[in-house]
């Protein structure tokens, strides 16, 4: 007859759980525009991406991200500002003031 041991069971029942996540969620960076723009500046000039990353202090996978989408970036630069834009939160649009005092 095997007899099984009882050890590895308790052992096994007494162990701490691991930690699953980290104390604080990670840290969300923005890049300016003109960083971007200058992301991409330096990658037309033919640097590596992982070289552009490493200087403006960012992942590579973000540098591949932007200049997939260079084209929206540099159509953005060459258009005038639109003031009734909302901003990224969507928190104010600044209207016309001309608009404002005719009211």
């Amino acid at each position: 007859m095997l007899r099984r041991s009882t050890s590895c069971l308790h052992a096994a029942s007494t162990m701490l759980p691991k930690a699953t996540s980290s104390p604080s969620p990670k840290k969300h960076n923005f890049l300016p525009f003109k960083d971007k723009l200058d992301l991409i500046r330096k990658c037309e000039e033919g640097i590596a991406h992982s070289v552009v990353a490493a200087e403006m202090g960012v992942p590579r996978s973000t540098v591949s991200t932007i200049w997939k989408n260079r084209d929206k970036y540099c159509e953005t630069s060459a258009s005038p500002p639109n003031w009734q834009r909302q901003n990224a939160r969507g928190t104010f649009i600044l209207g016309d003031p001309e608009e404002e005092r005719e009211k």
